[in-house]
């Protein structure tokens, strides 16, 4: 019975701590997409709300951070 108990609190330990993990990428990313927005609202702000569309965005552009949107809120909707 003891073993069985100390299991169950391994998992529960292991369980927490992934969830913690996820907050915390949760929150890493948030601040990486508003920093995004923010950026680009200071952009149509400098150059006037018309002339910032995203057929003049630099064709050189690459993604800095790519995510699986999906999986996340599947993992988020799991764990709260």
């Amino acid at each position: 019975m003891e073993e069985i108990c100390v299991k169950m609190d391994q998992i529960l330990l292991e369980y927490l701590s992934l969830i913690s993990a996820l907050q915390e990428q949760w929150k890493q990313i948030s601040t990486n997409l508003g920093g995004g927005f923010f950026q680009l609202a200071h952009a149509k702000y400098t150059m006037g709300p018309h002339r910032l569309n995203q057929n003049q965005y630099d064709g050189r552009m690459q993604a800095t951070t790519r995510v699986l949107v999906f999986l996340l809120y599947l993992l988020y909707n799991l764990f709260i």
